[in-house]
């Protein structure tokens, strides 16, 4: 049996359990969906320093990991509406229910990030975005970024 892909969120918190109900208006977003064969718990890991850091000035840190999602890329990148990769991502911002001081999206990340960003409902959520070694095709750019 294939075990299905899907989008793994790690929380971080100050002193308290995430709750959805909560609503936090400062949190932290971070996108990652790179081609490696690392599990999302080390991925989770590989960002702790990070974290660290942004737990400093933001009460509240979300990592969300999606490289398993990547085999969708062809088809993410060949159309204009959220899709394989990016409909995922936003079902999981969605149930966060948070408003994100800033987001980063790294790698592939950037393709879902983008298409995030077209949605009035989710660019509400995202009030500032960095793109990290984005990987953006040509043909995504045209597609997305023109229009």
């Amino acid at each position: 049996q294939e075990e299905k892909a899907s989008v793994m969120t790690y929380a971080f918190t100050h002193n308290f359990l995430y709750k959805p109900q909560f609503a936090p208006s400062d949190a932290v977003l971070i996108l990652h969906c790179e081609q490696e064969s690392e599990s999302s718990a080390d991925v989770a890991k590989a960002y702790e320093k990070c974290v660290h850091e942004l737990l400093m000035k933001h009460s509240n840190v979300f990592l969300l990991v999606f490289s398993d999602l990547l085999k969708e890329l062809a088809v993410e990148e060949s159309i204009v509406d959220l899709a394989a990769i990016s409909k995922p991502v936003s079902r999981v911002l969605q149930k966060l229910n948070a408003t994100f001081s800033n987001v980063y999206a790294h790698g592939y990340a950037a393709c879902a990030l983008v298409k995030l960003l077209r949605v009035p409902e989710i660019a509400a959520q995202l009030q500032h975005s960095t793109f990290i070694d984005p990987q953006l095709s040509p043909r995504f750019c045209r597609l997305n970024l023109t229009n």
